[in-house]
């Protein structure tokens, strides 16, 4: 049977724990990561609902993209919500993982489940995430093959459409070891000189520590010089936001009523392409939309920067929808679940491919709005 840090492992290759921001709480919160799992629900908010209905289908997980456990936790006791809900999840034997700001972030998460579903095409990050590194090893020339795949398979080394890109050069190291050292080469004791390699490639944040593991495996060195540099370039593969294209001679009007068709009839706009608060202009089609998941409020700038006529995101505030619309740039407002259901669904989905066990997903919706008709 699968188990709960098998799942947990393979979140995390598609969402590396640290891209997410460093206030948030992600991770295994209740539960034992050997504890076995036949089924799971896939879910935005741990609440009484979603446990219940976990219980009643069976579940050992539930996979959150909100944390249950953050800020306001300060003990397993009934005293506050937060600690009712984690100790019924504990006490029924419910492990729960959360995936929050890393799904936001990463190549696949919220943002592009969201650029897929409106069709959107050549699909860039809007805010790209955190300085890329160079990674710079010096490495015995026998090796040179053996690190430079073990970082390559490890995510290190990706450019564009290119995996394992590395740059080696060739000098002399030297080193003494001293007493009690077990060198791989050389002698204790006396003045070493090896035919060595500089060894350099880029890695994103999110995969460092993954890739400074597998070089360490993988090198013959029983101590291992290496360097990381904070590069100006940033990773375009992770970040907040997406940008793209939509066909040709897309009406406004239709491409609301697509918003309305996928985020739900809670979808409220403001502005229209071309628009401007204090001028009219003629209506012209959606060429170019941003999209962020959750709350993109701060991202009008950026969505304006990258050219886009539109963004779609949730929890947009008045005065920021006005302002957005000054500067030229409409806004949709499909909810903070709506634009992140999707992306969690999607996620379901794909651990069920990846396991054989079910995932249920969302037929409990966990958001706390109801709507009136």
């Amino acid at each position: 049977m699968v188990t709960v840090g098998e799942i947990a492992r393979f979140i995390e290759k598609l969402a590396p724990l640290p891209l997410a921001e460093p206030w948030d709480k992600v991770g295994l919160q209740v539960g034992r990561a050997t504890a076995g799992v036949g089924a799971a629900i896939v879910c935005l908010d741990v609440t009484d609902a979603i446990l219940d209905e976990a219980l009643a289908w069976g579940c050992q997980l539930v996979v959150s993209h909100h944390p249950l456990i953050f800020s306001d936790f300060t003990g397993l006791t009934d005293m506050s919500a937060t600690g009712r809900l984690a100790l019924k999840a504990a006490e029924k034997g419910l492990a729960v993982y959360v995936v929050h700001t890393n799904l936001d972030k990463a190549s696949g998460g919220i943002s592009d489940a969201m650029a897929a579903r409106l069709g959107l095409i050549d699909v860039e990050v809007l805010e790209a995430a955190e300085a890329l590194l160079k990674l710079v090893v010096f490495v015995p020339k026998a090796a040179v093959a053996a690190v430079k795949a073990a970082i390559g398979d490890a995510g290190g080394g990706r450019i564009g459409l290119y995996s394992h890109c590395a740059f080696s050069s060739a000098g002399i190291g030297s080193f003494r070891p001293l007493p009690g050292a077990d060198p791989s080469q050389g002698e204790v004791g006396r003045d070493n000189q090896v035919e060595e390699y500089r060894l350099e490639v880029e890695v994103g944040q999110a995969e460092i520590d993954a890739v400074v593991e597998a070089m360490r495996r993988a090198h013959p060195y029983e101590e291992v010089a290496y360097d990381l540099y904070e590069q100006r370039k940033r990773d375009q593969r992770h970040g907040l936001g997406r940008v793209g294209n939509v066909k040709p001679g897309v009406a406004f009007d239709d491409f609301i009523a697509l918003c309305v068709k996928i985020f739900g009839d809670h979808v409220r706009y403001a502005g229209r392409p071309g628009d401007r608060a204090d001028k009219n202009t003629a209506e012209a089609p959606v060429s170019r939309v941003a999209v962020c998941g959750g709350s993109g409020g701060r991202l009008f700038a950026a969505a304006k920067r990258a050219g886009a006529d539109l963004l779609v995101t949730g929890d947009i505030k008045y005065h920021d929808a006005l302002n957005a619309v000054d500067m030229g740039l409409a806004v949709v407002d499909a909810g903070h679940d709506g634009t992140e259901v999707i992306g969690m669904e999607d996620l379901g989905k794909r651990l069920e491919r990846e396991f054989d066990i079910k995932f249920h997903g969302l037929e409990t919706k966990s958001s706390i709005w109801q709507g009136v008709r």
